[in-house]
């Protein structure tokens, strides 16, 4: 079986280089989501320098960025992974480089079953654009397991796909940008993961997507989050 268990980190409201929190890897595979939001005028995405867990480097496996929307040209959604990762609790460090940084939120994700990278997929949409559900399609097999993550402001999300981890809500948290990553067993040459946005539908988004190989037949995810000193506490779903 594949198992996922997630830890998180939000930050909004002026948020410097590096952010740290601890994740307790266990796995074969440690996948970390980050996604972040810029403000001011002339700002553009942030720039991550580097991930690291254990202080052990992890590897960037794809970036998006909406630095050419007219409106909201800040938003970065990042995808880094590191293979075989050190058991127990350590310390997730992520350095970037950006001034104006409003949010960031980070989700870490262990995968065990995994033998490493199948495809990667990005995908945006500009301020303006009232597509619902934003989806992004992802290159992968049938035996895969594909995690998508997805950043988006003032957003309420919901996954149209079977297996779905928020992170951050702006009604329940206060925040100004959800992000949400979903996973799901590979659907052919193609995957495609989506997020229906329940607040403002016309608002930005940046979409990152992987696809792990091998997958074998169930998928059972485990859940934990902490904002601030609260916790959304485990969730476990029916296997695929």
């Amino acid at each position: 079986y594949t198992t996922l268990f997630r830890s998180t980190y939000n930050q909004n409201y002026t948020v410097s280089s590096p952010v740290t929190f601890t994740h307790t890897a266990a796995g074969d595979m440690l996948v970390v989501c980050v996604g972040s939001i810029t403000t001011g005028a002339g700002n553009t995405a942030i720039t991550i320098n580097s991930i690291t867990y254990n202080s052990v480097g992890l590897t960037q496996a794809c970036t998006v960025n909406n630095n050419y929307d007219t409106y909201y040209n800040n938003m970065a959604t990042e995808i880094w992974y590191l293979a075989a990762p050190a058991t127990g609790s350590h310390s997730v460090v992520i350095t970037f480089t950006g001034t104006s940084v409003f949010e960031l939120n980070a989700s870490a994700i262990n995968v065990i079953g995994s033998n490493g990278i199948d495809n990667t997929g990005t995908n945006f949409y500009f301020y303006g654009n009232p597509t619902q559900p934003k989806t992004i399609t992802i290159p992968s097999n049938t035996n895969d397991l594909v995690i998508g993550a997805l950043g988006e402001y003032y957003a309420a999300l919901t996954s149209i796909n079977q297996d779905t981890i928020v992170s951050k809500d702006y009604f329940s948290s206060g925040s100004s940008m959800a992000q949400g990553v979903a996973s799901i067993a590979g659907q052919g040459l193609t995957t495609t993961l989506g997020w229906t946005n329940t607040f403002f539908n016309f608002m930005p988004a940046t979409m990152a997507g992987i696809s792990i190989f091998p997958q074998p037949p169930g998928v059972i995810v485990g859940l934990t989050g902490n904002i601030g000193s609260g916790s959304v506490g485990n969730v476990t779903d029916t296997p695929i």
